[in-house]
């Protein structure tokens, strides 16, 4: 049968009034022992079934962990008022100060904390043994942690007051477990690095001057920290970042994640942190695993091309991140028409003699609007460009390069023409073979600290260069585009025969079509 909250209640007040109203240490020692007793008995259990009272209940319970915050209610001054007659006037406080210490030495937390939900004034006496037995006992300076990434700035000068260690170091999985809105970045944090990851610039500020590092240090059994003003800059906060960064927070080193605050920064698309590293003197030509910053900015189809237009002009050298020919442009294909519009705008290119290797390795998954950019800096596209367009089945393509004036009726080698080779792609393919074993794949390094996948801020991007999932036409569509688009019907191959007579071998519905087209 459950016992009522008042009965609990109740038993906590016996004992309140037993070290309030006797100094006997007998009587006392014999009243903190029933307590105890009734404390662990079957009341405790039904009051709290799936719950465990800690130290962080009495966080929670008397934040911000000042008595002069709190106001009595009615029911707690008329026990003060009782409480005081029964022990008379004239007691020496040091006594009780010495009685109540007495108790609370032997009390387990979760006494305690019933305790002093009913006798408040006991708070400021208990309050330097309350947090020096948790400084003193938690190896993990839970109640620090849990204080820091509540906001709990009082809670927090406490437990620095008393001792505890600035640079502790805790894992995620107690911080996962705890019911806190709080989403770490890295799987070793501190509480520098939480106070950050919140943007709480108080407690940043509280403990920078209580001597907590600001750079990644290696922590016996847990690893090696990254810098607090990474979680901040990952989180967005601005002045956090900033106060970090007066106070010498590294900006870019090898062993920060993604090399340092400006690839992070750009990783998250965030212009004005990246104005802001900027002015502290941040280097935009520092290399990270063989890549600039600028190489990573135009490679993003989720970035804008704001991100690439700033970082030029403040000193982003296109020669350093171009040193083997056209690889921004490598780069900048798989991001934003906007960005490759800047680029080619800026004088990037591939050299003439490999321009068109590499245009015809991308056309056949280029957008439309890519392909006209191209077209608008002068390219004029080759026989080879033509046939991985009708290959690809780009009707699209095809039709604005027939728009442009394009010769359809160049030859191979074998002495194919477009037409010729749309015919025979008409061809009904025969069966895929079927192939055993499993292909290489090529794996990005793990990350050791990461936890969370850094996600670009929401932004106003321009559209992407290609089209992985672009839908290809029929290829009859593609025969009726090029006889549309005045090819020869009656070109000859290297073997003589004609796009017809192939048709006729081969796909007699294209046979159709081509017979059609002669009287166009």
């Amino acid at each position: 049968m459950a016992v009522p909250r008042s009965r609990i209640l109740d038993l906590v007040k016996t004992q309140c009034r037993i070290f309030a109203t006797t100094f006997n240490p007998q009587r006392l020692r014999l009243g903190n022992k029933i307590l105890r007793q009734r404390l662990r008995g079957p009341a405790l259990a039904a009051y709290y079934p799936r719950k465990t009272v800690s130290f962080r209940d009495l966080q929670d319970t008397y934040k911000p962990l000042g008595l002069e915050t709190f106001d009595e209610g009615q029911d707690d001054r008329e026990e003060a008022i009782q409480i005081a007659k029964l022990r008379g006037k004239g007691r020496p406080k040091k006594k009780r100060t010495a009685a109540v210490l007495l108790i609370a030495s032997s009390l387990p937390e979760s006494a305690l904390a019933h305790l002093l939900q009913v006798h408040r004034s006991l708070y400021k006496v208990l309050l330097p043994s309350l947090y020096q037995r948790h400084v003193r006992d938690n190896r993990l300076q839970l109640g620090l942690f849990w204080s820091v990434a509540t906001g709990n700035e009082a809670a927090v000068n406490h437990f620095l007051h008393y001792g505890a260690n600035v640079n502790a170091c805790i894992g995620i999985i107690p911080i996962r477990r705890a019911s806190i809105s709080f989403q770490p970045w890295f799987s070793v944090q501190t509480p520098l690095s939480i106070a950050a990851n919140i943007g709480n610039n108080m407690i940043v500020d509280l403990l920078l001057k209580h001597g907590a590092n600001v750079d990644g240090f290696p922590s016996p059994g847990w690893g090696t920290t990254q810098p607090a003003v990474l979680d901040a800059l990952l989180s967005g906060h601005e002045s956090t970042v900033r106060l970090l960064l007066m106070h010498k927070s590294p900006i870019q080193k090898p062993n920060m994640e993604l090399g340092g605050l400006v690839n992070c920064a750009i990783a998250k698309g965030e212009i004005s942190l990246l104005k802001l590293l900027v002015e502290f003197g941040a280097d935009l030509n520092i290399p990270w695993q063989g890549a600039y910053p600028l190489n990573r900015s135009v490679s993003s189809p989720k970035l804008s091309t704001e991100i690439v237009r700033f970082l030029l002009d403040n000193g982003a050298d296109i020669g350093l991140t171009n040193g083997n020919p056209g690889i921004l442009l490598d780069q900048a294909i798989h991001g934003t028409i906007g960005t490759l519009r800047l680029l080619l705008d800026r004088g990037v290119t591939y050299p003439p003699d490999r321009f068109e290797q590499w245009f015809e390795t991308w056309v056949g998954r280029c957008t439309l609007e890519t392909v006209h950019l191209f077209l608008e800096y002068g390219y004029a596209p080759n026989l080879e460009t033509l046939s991985i367009v009708v290959r690809a089945q780009r009707g699209d393509i095809l039709q604005l390069f027939i728009d442009r004036g394009v010769d359809l009726n160049m030859k191979g080698t074998r002495g194919l023409t477009l037409l010729h080779e749309a015919v025979l792609r008409c061809i009904p393919p025969e069966p895929p073979v079927r192939m055993v074993g499993r292909a290489a794949v090529c794996r990005r390094p793990g990350r050791e600290n990461l936890v969370r996948k850094i996600e670009p801020v929401l932004q106003r991007v321009s559209p992407t260069c290609m089209n992985d999932n672009v839908e290809e036409d029929a290829p009859e569509k593609i025969v009726r585009c090029l006889v549309r688009g005045g090819a020869d019907l009656n070109a000859l191959d290297a073997n003589g025969r004609t796009p017809l007579a192939l048709a006729r071998e081969f796909h007699l519905a294209i046979q159709q079509i081509l017979i059609d087209g002669e009287g166009i």
